[in-house]
């Protein structure tokens, strides 16, 4: 699934875009948590196809993000990430994005077209 097709049906809003031809980019995969250290245990492949889904608006998401690969992080429950937080995903090349829903909206949302969990 286009990123671009992903973000509509959660109708993100961009906090940061590394590189507009990412919303061209396939995705196959999302992962979800608060809990970086879920990420950390679960995730083991698939990251460059795989979006990061948080409510977590904080540094160590951007971090996290980085150590796994990935390289698009969707916010839900409308947290919009801090100038310090977009500051350190420009330098790590990962796009930011946000959204109104709730996770279990996103996720459900992402899921229904078709996106699968990494």
């Amino acid at each position: 699934m286009k990123l671009k097709d992903i973000l509509m049906s959660v109708k993100a809003s961009i906090a940061y875009l590394e590189d507009e031809s990412i919303l061209e980019r396939q995705y196959q995969f999302a992962f979800a948590s608060d809990l970086m250290s879920d990420a950390l245990a679960l995730v083991r492949e698939h990251q460059e196809e795989t979006l990061f889904i948080t409510g977590l608006n904080h540094e160590q998401t951007i971090r996290t993000a980085e150590m796994l690969d990935f390289n698009v992080v969707i916010f839900v429950r409308g947290k919009i990430p801090s100038k310090e937080t977009v500051a350190l995903a420009k330098a790590n090349g990962i796009s930011l994005f946000y959204t109104e829903d709730t996770m279990f909206q996103a996720c459900g949302k992402i899921y229904e077209i078709g996106v699968k969990h990494s």
